[in-house]
């Protein structure tokens, strides 16, 4: 199999340097360049709102000021990923491997799908939390929708 574009997902979490690094591995082997992906989940949305209405009740002029909350929220999400993101792309660039970084705002395992197909990308590298039972089924899994759901191979790092 040639590989000349990969498909790195990266959030912030333990797993983080070892998916990069297993990108690095497979992009060295094979002189391909990476596309660091960092998803901004609406979920971070849902707990804003979830607690607002808990809280304070379904009240227009307050949920106002909750939903400012939110796009601030967001905002803040989004600025961390760019500085994750830009960390990232050093490591790589220090190891003399091509690498751009993207962010994203959407559902996690949609979105990875979705960026994959757009890039054509030959195969998409990310990690796993560990999930299973009840809180995946709750919490939902990222690998496992891209695992079913991508049309491109996935290399699950645990």
């Amino acid at each position: 199999m040639e590989l000349r574009k990969i498909l790195v997902a990266l959030d912030y979490g333990e797993a983080a340097e070892q998916v990069l690094d297993a990108g690095i591995t497979l992009a060295k082997g094979h002189h391909a360049e990476l596309v660091l992906l960092h998803c901004v989940s609406y979920a971070v949305l849902d707990e804003v709102s979830t607690i607002a209405l808990a809280e304070v009740g379904p009240y227009p002029r307050v949920m106002g000021s909750s939903y400012e909350a939110q796009v601030q929220l967001m905002e803040r999400e989004k600025e961390v990923a760019a500085a994750a993101l830009a960390d990232y792309c050093s490591q790589c660039d220090r190891q003399g491997v091509l690498a751009t970084g993207r962010s994203i705002t959407g559902d996690v395992g949609g979105s990875i799908c979705q960026v994959a197909t757009e890039l054509a990308v030959d195969v998409i590298v990310m990690g796993r939390r560990g999930r299973t039972g009840l809180s995946e089924a709750m919490l939902g899994s990222a690998s496992n929708y891209v695992v079913h759901r991508s049309q491109r191979p996935v290399f699950v790092v645990q």
